[in-house]
């Protein structure tokens, strides 16, 4: 199962009937929901998942940059984001009708205070201190360095 999931409730009015005019657009009836859920923004550390509980059931979700934050649906009334890149991203969730019952903006942001970026020659080098330094490649550092660091874990983890 993909990490993002995708879903879109349509409606009967998407599949034409052999009465319709198929010249022109179509025209479908929005259904608007009863009560919008009010989030607020939701604040999710690169590389961290939030957990974030609804009320009602999830029968879907949308994320406007599935490059920014990553979503799982893990039951109907809970879900987990994962901040994967810095930015700010869109987010929709829709009930078994199809209703939109929620919607709201995600931001991923960098908030480890154990966290060290050296800029050696203009390129970022950033390290995790906790309890001594070690490198933990980010987004924008070195390009050189996160390739070497990134091979070194590859073959760390293949080994028995």
């Amino acid at each position: 199962m993909k990490n993002l999931i995708l879903a879109v409730a349509l409606s009967a009015a998407l599949v034409p009937t052999a009465a319709s005019d198929v010249s022109g657009p179509k025209k479908i009836p929005v259904q608007k929901p009863e009560q919008t859920l009010e989030l607020g923004p939701i604040t999710v550390p690169i590389n961290e998942a939030v957990p974030v509980k609804f009320p009602d059931a999830i029968a879907g979700v949308s994320l406007g940059s599935p490059y920014v934050a990553n979503v799982v649906v893990h039951d109907k009334h809970l879900m987990f984001i994962t901040g994967r890149a810095y930015g700010m991203t869109s987010l929709h969730v829709v009930d078994e009708k199809g209703n939109v019952i929620a919607t709201t903006t995600v931001n991923v942001v960098g908030v480890n205070e154990t966290r060290l970026v050296v800029n050696k020659g203009g390129s970022d080098y950033s390290m995790q201190c906790a309890p001594k330094c070690k490198a933990a490649p980010d987004i924008g550092d070195n390009t050189d360095y996160v390739t070497t660091i990134t091979e070194q874990a590859t073959i760390l983890s293949k080994e028995d």
